[in-house]
């Protein structure tokens, strides 16, 4: 039966039919292989853009720092701070002696209203004929 020609020919047909099938069926899967490895090597290439992207942006801001810390070093030296502290202590002071005076104005305003206070308490206290009296003896 192996010897066959119809039955050689089947199997000669089979694995021919076998063989294309299966470079079809690899053809098929090899372009969503290549169309992988294009999208791959674009991403790849991409990243590397913008790896080189990265790295320009990380200088500029290296550059930047630099010239900040220049900027702030040669500020620091010019600046002198003690025309401005006397000025604020000579401010200080003042503010610190007019603070003074309206505390001790208003003690003096408390101080004469509770005179008054205890002149009416006293005069409360005593009879009605001796009021201008005891009055008098508060305001002297």
């Amino acid at each position: 039966r192996l010897w066959d020609p119809r039955s050689l020919g089947r199997t000669l047909l089979q694995k021919m039919a076998l063989k294309c099938i299966a470079v079809l069926f690899l053809g098929f899967l090899s372009l969503p292989h290549a169309a992988e490895e294009r999208a791959l090597g674009s991403i790849q290439d991409e990243i590397l853009a913008l790896r080189s992207e990265l790295e320009a942006q990380r200088q500029i801001i290296k550059e930047q720092h630099e010239q900040l810390e220049s900027m702030a070093r040669a500020r620091s030296l010019q600046t002198d701070y003690s025309e401005k502290i006397t000025a604020l202590e000579a401010q200080d002071a003042s503010l610190g002696a007019a603070l003074d005076s309206c505390w001790l104005l208003l003690c003096g305003a408390l101080v004469m209203f509770m005179h008054a206070g205890f002149a009416m308490l006293e005069t409360g206290c005593c009879r009605a004929k001796n009021a201008q009296n005891v009055l008098m003896k508060n305001l002297v």
